[in-house]
């Protein structure tokens, strides 16, 4: 679906556009009729010579031939492009006076009178004519601006609002449209559409379904982790307390794991500075007793530690430990995996919570992973779905019935 308020913006949008180009083609018929008056009255002006009866039109005659063939002479040698086109006008406007004056003087006195008459009328017509184009044409103008102005009132919303966001489309890609359209709806404020923080809502469900659930080839069913407010809330704070640990001028006060994570949240900023990063996740879990266990870890390493004790372990790229093991228990070569164009299998935030997961035995809750960098693909902080590499993991480590690739 697309949201209704785009949708009307377009509508204003298009109808100004309409209303601007009503108003061009006003001013043009504007101008129409005002060479049409132009016109008769200068025909008016011509055929008046009929008043004074016969002869005066034939002496009119005599002397607009004798223009017409002085016109008719050629111009000298070397003459430019404009004079000759002003001097085949010229030729043109005497031949025609020439030949109304000959129709005139072949007329007699009543068909000259009425030749008057009509040159009148045609003046008074086309000055009618005149009147109501310019009255269109103002009325439209105004239109025109008043369908401006209704634009101009209406706020700017992201194309993301045009998109058909129940079609196909990756994770990320949503995450996108939605960080752009919440921006829009923040500006907003109370002015936001009712509409439109609706489908804002019911966006932020799909993407949140969508950011960690994958279609399982071998069992022929959707598997994944649910990024529910309690695990967004979660990796929002670790994002935030790095950053807060990072900017302490040193460890004074801390207990080791905030040294640790102080250490991490320094290096962080190091990259962040340089438009790198590195991927936060949560997990939160429930152990045999129903107790509540919330589990940690980056994507990477951090300044060349594969582990930082207080986050899960990372998943070996060879070896004997270069496994992941499955829902049921089924241990997985990561050399069996199928090839990805992004990252390793293993190095990611997400396998390796479910890796620590599965090794302690807890029930997988929900999950949320959130970017801790900088750059331009997604800003500091925001909540990212599981990369194409995450993704070709999930349906590996979450298959409760796995037992061959």
């Amino acid at each position: 679906m697309t949201l209704t308020g785009f949708l009307e913006k377009q509508d204003l949008d298009k109808a100004s556009k309409d209303a601007a180009a009503r108003a061009k083609a006003a001013e043009k018929t504007r101008a129409d009729r005002e060479y049409d008056l132009k016109r008769a009255l200068e025909n008016q002006a011509l055929t008046d010579v009929a008043k004074d009866g016969k002869g005066a039109c034939e002496a009119a005659q005599q002397s607009a031939q004798a223009e017409v063939e002085r016109l008719g002479t050629p111009l000298a040698d070397g003459a430019s492009k404009e004079e000759i086109r002003q001097r085949k006008q010229q030729l043109a406007a005497a031949t025609k006076k020439a030949k109304l004056y000959e129709a005139l003087a072949a007329l007699d006195d009543s068909g000259r009178s009425d030749a008057v008459d009509q040159a009148a009328a045609d003046v008074a017509s086309a000055r009618k004519a005149l009147d109501e184009a310019t009255q269109n044409k103002d009325k439209l103008a105004k239109e025109a601006q008043a369908a401006a102005e209704k634009v101009a009132e209406y706020p700017n919303l992201d194309k993301a609002w045009q998109k058909n966001h129940a079609a196909s489309q990756s994770a990320r890609a949503l995450e996108a449209d939605l960080r752009k359209m919440q921006s829009d709806l923040s500006r907003l404020g109370n002015d936001a559409p009712p509409n439109a923080v609706q489908y804002c809502k019911k966006l932020e469900a799909k993407a949140d379904h969508d950011a960690h659930h994958v279609n399982c080839p071998r069992c022929n069913s959707e598997h994944g982790i649910d990024r529910t407010p309690d695990a967004k809330a979660a990796v929002d704070r670790e994002v935030k307390e790095l950053e807060r640990l990072a900017k302490l001028p040193d460890d004074s006060g801390l207990d080791e794991q905030q040294k640790r994570d102080r250490a991490m949240g320094k290096h962080l900023e190091t990259l962040r500075a340089n438009k790198g990063g590195k991927m936060i996740g949560v997990l939160m879990c429930e152990d045999a007793d129903g107790n509540d266990v919330m589990l940690r870890a980056f994507s990477g390493d951090v300044d060349g530690q594969d582990d930082v004790a207080g986050w899960c372990q990372h998943i070996p790229p060879d070896g004997s430990g270069a496994v992941m093991h499955s829902a049921n228990g089924v241990p997985v070569p990561l050399s069996a995996l199928p090839a990805v164009s992004g990252a390793p299998h293993g190095v990611c935030a997400a396998p390796k919570l479910i890796q620590e997961a599965h090794r302690r035995g807890l029930k997988i809750v929900s999950i949320a992973e959130a970017w801790y960098g900088g750059g331009d693909v997604q800003p500091h902080g925001a909540l990212v779905a599981s990369c194409t590499t995450c993704r070709s993991n999930l349906d590996v480590q979450l298959c409760p019935a796995y037992s061959t690739i």
